[in-house]
């Protein structure tokens, strides 16, 4: 399995745990909806300062 792919579905995830959607995330990362389904779907490889921005936002450790 890709990473790409295996941390969108962690990401993906994590949002439904928490009661959130790709488009709120997005808002809050001040990038498009449609990137954020891209990196849910390991479309796109995350860049590592949105990588760090999403855990710090849906609280998830980084190691």
């Amino acid at each position: 399995m890709d990473i790409h792919y295996f941390i969108g579905i962690k990401i993906k995830a994590r949002l439904k745990e928490l009661g959130l959607s790709g488009a709120n995330l997005a808002k809050i990362l001040n990038i498009s909806q449609q990137q954020i389904s891209r990196y849910e779907n390991g479309i796109n490889k995350i860049p590592l300062n949105h990588l760090v921005s999403i855990a710090i936002t849906l609280k998830c450790p980084i190691d």
